[in-house]
């Protein structure tokens, strides 16, 4: 090899360098946008489900309203008849997906198509992995004019626990608190 080409070959080294890292930097740059554009993604289908929890109970609220307003029945006819709707009242791409619980300010489940055992069942007490007292915190929102709040419940279908936003609205007449919700696992 001649001196010249030596010259050459050594010329090109830091040409090399400086394209490699620039392909670094390129990918570096397309991984943190890509991430951030995924984060961006996730919160908008959380904003967009968030706002079909409340649209939902809403919907439920107003489904049970003319039994609420039923002057003619009594307390325990037309409690029966609400409890009866709300059980029947599913939603989501799965007949099962989505559906309604009831619970009254003692924290006593009146109201779960699923989780049937749980009916009658004082719960007011219990807390998820992370210490929240989940049936108060969701009272205490319901109580509020309604709202959002994150939990850790054991899915029915996996069996494990794992994060779930409810919205909780509150049942005047009765003083009942209706909730539905969804597994943050299911956006992800």
């Amino acid at each position: 090899m001649t001196f010249k080409a030596k010259i050459t070959l050594l010329a090109l080294i830091p040409l090399v360098f400086i394209a490699a890292a620039m392909a670094f930097i390129t990918r570096y740059q397309a991984e943190v946008l890509s991430a951030q554009e995924m984060g961006t993604i996730q919160q908008t289908l959380l904003d967009a489900k968030k706002r079909s929890l409340k649209d939902y109970v809403t919907l439920a609220q107003a489904s049970i309203q003319h039994i609420i307003d039923n002057n003619k029945l009594d307390e325990y006819s037309a409690q029966q008849r609400v409890k009866v709707v709300l059980n029947s009242l599913k939603y989501g791409y799965e007949i099962d997906d989505g559906y309604f619980f009831v619970y009254d300010q003692q924290g006593t489940n009146l109201v779960h198509p699923d989780l049937g055992h749980l009916v009658g069942t004082n719960v007011y007490q219990f807390q998820d992995s992370r210490g929240d007292f989940v049936i108060q915190s969701l009272l205490r929102v319901a109580n509020e004019g309604g709202g959002f709040h994150t939990y850790r419940w054991n899915k029915p279908s996996t069996g494990s626990e794992e994060d779930k936003i409810s919205y909780a609205m509150k049942v005047d007449r009765w003083n009942w608190m209706l909730v539905t919700g969804f597994y943050l696992f299911d956006i992800a």
